[in-house]
């Protein structure tokens, strides 16, 4: 039997008018979500750190652009986890 775990996944977003890849997006926003931050400045922190962690050949010239993009793609997907929740406690 094969391991059922996946690898990292690339991603593709636009910075300044650029597109990068980046691997792990995902577990990024994810994680960051899990982890409840007291507010958007330091979710905003932390979704940087990770995303460096993952992709270390970042520029760090554009971190405040990066952490620009980053905040409203945590923004959007905790709109939607949290909607989500909310719809399995009326279903459940």
């Amino acid at each position: 039997m094969g391991c059922s775990c996946q690898g990292s996944k690339a991603f593709q977003i636009e910075v300044n008018n650029e597109k990068y890849i980046v691997w792990s997006l995902d577990e990024v926003v994810f994680s960051t979500i899990f982890a409840e931050p007291k507010d958007e400045a330091s979710a905003e922190e932390m979704l940087w750190e990770k995303l460096c962690a993952f992709n270390p050949e970042l520029d760090q010239k554009l971190e405040f652009a990066f952490k620009r993009v980053l905040l409203q793609f945590y923004r959007d997907t905790k709109q939607a986890y949290q909607e989500y929740q909310k719809n399995q406690q009326q279903v459940g």
